[in-house]
């Protein structure tokens, strides 16, 4: 009976989601390295450089973060708390989910060199964004905000939408599987 339950408890383990036992690592400043799913406490800013990651990043209210150098990213970069800015910067950094920006308040960019294999949306926010040169393996969605955008030369697989900006964003030279709204001209 013994050896049976052993088994059934080791069995049990392993059938478990590998991203339960993850690591969570608090980022208040350069952050390099290999790490699982990285958090930017309220308040704080944090520089992820030449790292790689094999989860998420999650923003909290009012923090900063800065994606820079060759990093990869597993997961997706979330900031959907009223953070105060997410810059993707390069020149290699590539996301494997998606990237969900809103109610930020400060200025905001993905740069040449970076690759976001899922979706962009950028929704409710007052800084300005700026998307220039970046790869989107899905959609591109820029919702309700307030502080303009300045959106050029990027690849967009799928849908490139824009609805309810004030002002409407600016730009040029992009390509996507379709525009509609205030993208169709851009």
């Amino acid at each position: 009976m013994t050896r049976n339950m052993a088994a059934f408890t080791v069995a049990a383990i392993l059938a478990l989601p590998v991203g339960l036992f993850a690591e969570e690592t608090r980022c208040t400043g350069t952050l390099t390295g290999s790490h699982d799913n990285v958090v930017v406490p309220q308040g704080a800013t944090c520089d992820l450089r030449d790292a790689r990651l094999n989860g998420s990043v999650y923003v909290q209210r009012s923090g900063g973060l800065t994606i820079s150098g060759r990093t990869f990213i597993n997961g997706n970069v979330q900031s959907e708390d009223g953070g105060a800015y997410v810059r993707i910067v390069g020149p290699s950094v590539t996301v494997g989910g998606n990237v969900q920006i809103k109610y930020n308040y400060q200025a905001s960019a993905i740069q040449r060199g970076t690759t976001i294999h899922g979706s962009f949306q950028y929704v409710e926010n007052s800084g300005h964004l700026f998307a220039n040169g970046a790869f989107i393996g899905s959609d591109f969605q820029l919702f309700k905000n307030t502080g303009g955008a300045s959106i050029t030369s990027n690849t967009i697989r799928q849908n490139m939408q824009c609805k309810e900006n004030t002002p409407a964003p600016a730009g040029g030279g992009n390509r996507a599987g379709n525009k509609e709204d205030q993208c169709s001209g851009l």
